[in-house]
């Protein structure tokens, strides 16, 4: 990519460099994201390893995430090296509603946090039930395998020895299978079968 010393002469009245314009007017803390963003060929491979919630007496949801981050820059030949991690990175969790008898997706929590090393746990409290959470959700960062962001979110004690539990009761008193908001259910049945069985057997789980 390069800055514009390798860029050739600006287009821009009077001459000037845009990105010494960008590096003049940004907050402090932020150099290595410019760097990130036009120095150099910056890769991220974020994942969402797990995510369980546990209900609070004062009906919030406390939400245990644990997540991997790794950064890689590759040269002009394509090599990739791996870097240090330390960055602010968007940590996501989403509720869903229900809408004119349809469900959707609702952000339950979502902010920028700290990252400085490969693998990090947090843990977060929110408002209404959890389904989903993990980091980079909007695939903002130019991510290797984006799909692998964001996991459901099970309940703290539906795993005992690994294995999903089959149904859980919902706050309306019925049994349900933990589930996907509806309209993403159809294209994720197949990917919602796999999960189900990686948990039924837990050293078949990609750990990379």
């Amino acid at each position: 990519m390069g800055g514009c010393s390798r860029a050739g002469p600006s287009t821009r009245r009077g001459g000037g460099c845009p990105l010494d314009e960008i590096r003049a007017q940004a907050p402090a803390g932020v150099e290595p994201l410019i760097d990130d963003l036009f120095e150099a060929i910056t890769l991220w491979d974020c994942k969402a390893v797990e995510a369980s919630f546990t209900a609070l007496p004062d009906g919030t949801y406390r939400v245990h995430l644990v997540v991997e981050v790794r950064k890689l820059r590759a040269d002009g030949d394509g090599v990739q090296t791996r870097v240090p991690v330390d960055d602010w990175i968007d940590i996501a969790v989403f509720g869903e509603q229900e809408r004119d008898g349809e469900v959707e997706e609702t952000v339950s929590w979502l902010d920028k946090r700290r990252i400085s090393q490969e693998r990090v746990e947090f843990e977060l409290i929110v408002d209404e039930r959890p389904v989903r959470a993990g980091v980079g959700p909007h695939r903002k960062l130019i991510d290797r395998r984006g799909e692998d962001n964001v996991v459901p979110v099970v309940a703290a004690d539906a795993l005992p020895g690994g294995r999903l539990i089959d149904a859980e009761v919902d706050a309306r008193g019925g049994e349900r299978a933990l589930r996907w908001p509806r309209r993403a259910r159809t294209g994720r049945a197949r990917s919602r079968r796999a999960m189900f069985s990686r948990l039924e057997h837990p050293r078949s789980v990609d750990h990379r």
